[in-house]
């Protein structure tokens, strides 16, 4: 992709930001592949709105179901709730990719599904999204990575990862046993997602089925992170069970989650703050793994 492309994405094709407002709205409708091709069809795919919803379309679910069959690959689902983070996913989504084709090296038989649950965002996330999907293109069609936003308009992060956990199923079902979940604004090690999936799959003894990462978060490189990473992840020469000052959890920045725990999202009240507390509370710290590493 030219310079000059990029530069126009960047910019919103040069739309007022009315008119992005309701290509948005389109987007996250009931039927955004729909209601973005008739966008297209009435201002013309060379219009400045034309190319706005085009390029929200390529993300869209149906879209990247046509252009990037998983066929029978066994897929490996990240996913990433987002509300009003057009500034910091772009970088989350970019270090996820390079994290992804780390895993990819080692596992080249699975399909990386990225899905982006734009979480009654205000802002321009899904647009965000879909310009990092533009710039890449050709390396996630060539490397079995693909990236799609979905909406749920009620807020609140449960609802988010309801929303996409149900996603997944419907879209993979028997194809995946593990997803990755994770924040918007966070920055993600290449050997992240490797060290996360090695620690599941133990060579010898009982898999755990919550493993929690190590991701930096993008707004939190000072004290309070350094007493947040202390809090999350306890001195490495302690025993597992001590891990974390408090008790052992995983982190909502990132961890990998088996899918036989998937449900304990429907028992955790959206009114809930800390929803990775609440579901390693759920899971209980026998089955707890932390990746250091990761």
């Amino acid at each position: 992709m030219d310079e000059m492309n990029i530069r126009e994405m960047r910019h919103g094709h040069n739309l007022g930001s009315d008119d992005r407002l309701l290509i948005h709205q389109a987007a996250n409708g009931r039927e955004p592949e729909k209601d973005l091709q008739a966008i297209i069809n009435r201002e013309g795919s060379e219009s400045p709105a034309g190319q706005y919803a085009q390029m929200l379309l390529d993300v869209m679910p149906e879209t990247i179901k046509k252009v990037q069959p998983a066929d029978a690959r066994q897929i490996l689902p990240m996913l990433i709730t987002a509300r009003n983070e057009e500034l910091s996913l772009p970088q989350t989504v970019k270090t996820l990719m390079e994290s992804a084709l780390e895993f990819l090296k080692i596992h080249p038989d699975f399909h990386v599904a990225i899905v982006i649950a734009n979480n009654a965002s205000t802002d321009e996330t899904t647009a965000a999204v879909a310009r990092v999907y533009a710039e890449h293109k050709a390396m996630l069609l060539k490397s079995h990575i693909s990236i799609e936003v979905i909406y749920e308009g009620k807020p609140g992060k449960i609802n988010g990862i309801r929303k996409g956990v149900k996603h997944i199923e419907e879209r993979f079902g028997h194809q995946y046993t593990h997803i990755i979940s994770g924040d918007a604004d966070v920055r993600w090690d290449k050997g992240a997602v490797s060290a996360l999936w090695k620690i599941a799959h133990p060579v010898t003894g009982a898999k755990p089925l919550l493993v929690g990462s190590n991701v930096i978060p993008l707004n939190r490189k000072n004290f309070w992170g350094f007493l947040e990473h202390v809090i999350y992840y306890g001195y490495g020469s302690l025993p597992p069970r001590q891990q974390g000052l408090f008790m052992k959890i995983v982190n909502g920045m990132g961890y990998l989650a088996d899918k036989s725990t998937l449900h304990y999202w429907e028992d955790i009240p959206v009114e809930i703050g800390s929803d990775d507390t609440a579901l390693s509370a759920l899971v209980g710290p026998e089955n707890i793994a932390i990746a250091g590493d990761a």
